[in-house]
């Protein structure tokens, strides 16, 4: 069981991930556990289909922009704004409070990062730091949410290296987005800038005393390969009970899927897993040649694609490097 000083030490969790980072099998490890309030994915419909969605504001093909039209018609969510999304939270993580629960909020960091921040970032490259008299004004909180929501976090960013994530978000989003890998959209839903951000935002809040832990970093691929070393000393930073974490479970029966195609397509994996499935081989990040994985990206989508992808891990390889030099150690 966790310790009293481990009880008293528990805060408000957010898992702060992107697109292919092994997310929903973090979230699954925590999902029984009996000590947290879970609140899963709290603003990724409204910024996919809401009337301030994503996609309005960067550039993407004529096959993306007639997806995200019928997509978002078809969903019919013309009032779930930031706004609206941030008070649901707010509301959220205070029912969990009043049921003693210690509140477990999983969501994309992009979809985390208010509109007016992520058009200045897009606009500057997708590179951190941005311009320092450009920065200041909303380093404090990036985020849709009140500062006092967004300080009360005990921030956890999940990392993948990015020639793993590049070409599995090209894959599953195709015949939902239909993004190609060399447009403005793509660059950032797939970005590492935004896990990036929240990382320095943090770290300068505690530094400053405004909150009072430091960000956490999780890379995938300890996720994967070092679950039952990894799991027993995150829960030990949380202030959580470490037996609470689960490692095998039943496959969810397809008729109870989510009823949405993206998240069918997104979740499928996970909803139909029973635990962790290693290979038994060394970690793929251990023995990553981008080279050889281009040539590999052109035979299955083409020289175009493939260059496009190639060119997307070189951008984004350092926000990766930067934030797993602070990673937890398994």
């Amino acid at each position: 069981m966790a310790s009293n000083s481990e009880q008293q030490n528990a805060k408000r969790i957010f898992i702060f991930d992107s697109p292919r980072t092994c997310s929903q099998l973090f979230y699954k490890l925590f999902s029984a556990h009996q000590q947290l309030g879970h609140i899963m994915n709290p603003t990724i419909l409204g910024v996919t289909y809401g009337p301030e969605r994503l996609f309005l504001n960067f550039q993407h093909c004529q096959a993306a922009e007639e997806a995200h039209w019928r997509n978002a018609e078809k969903a019919n969510m013309p009032d779930e704004t930031y706004a609206v999304m941030a008070t649901r939270l707010q509301r959220s993580v205070e029912e969990a409070d009043e049921k003693g629960k210690i509140p477990l909020i999983k969501e994309h960091a992009v979809c985390s990062v208010r509109r007016d921040v992520m058009k200045l970032a897009a606009k500057h490259g997708l590179h951190n730091p941005l311009p320092k008299d450009q920065y200041d004004e909303w380093n404090n909180n990036p985020s849709p949410f009140t500062d006092e929501l967004f300080r009360s976090f005990t921030p956890v960013l999940l990392i993948r290296h990015p020639a793993l994530m590049q070409p599995s978000f090209y894959i599953k989003q195709k015949n939902l987005f239909f993004n190609e890998a060399w447009d403005e959209e793509y660059a950032v839903l797939t970005s590492l800038c935004w896990p990036r951000m929240m990382f320095d935002c943090y770290t300068k809040l505690y530094e400053q005393g405004l909150v009072q832990s430091r960000p956490i970093i999780v890379d995938a691929c300890d996720v994967v390969n070092h679950t039952n070393t990894l799991l027993p000393k995150l829960c030990h930073e949380l202030g959580i009970d470490p037996a609470g974490v689960q490692y095998q479970w039943d496959p969810i029966p397809k008729d109870q899927w989510p009823a949405d195609p993206c998240m069918q397509e997104f979740y499928k994996e996970i909803l139909s897993s029973s635990g962790v499935n290693r290979t038994g081989i060394k970690p793929e990040e251990e023995r990553i040649d981008l080279e050889s994985k281009a040539a590999e990206w052109s035979s299955l989508f083409g020289e175009k694609t493939a260059e496009a992808l190639r060119a997307r891990v070189k951008a984004e390889v350092g926000n990766y490097e930067y934030l797993k030099q602070f990673k937890l150690e398994c």
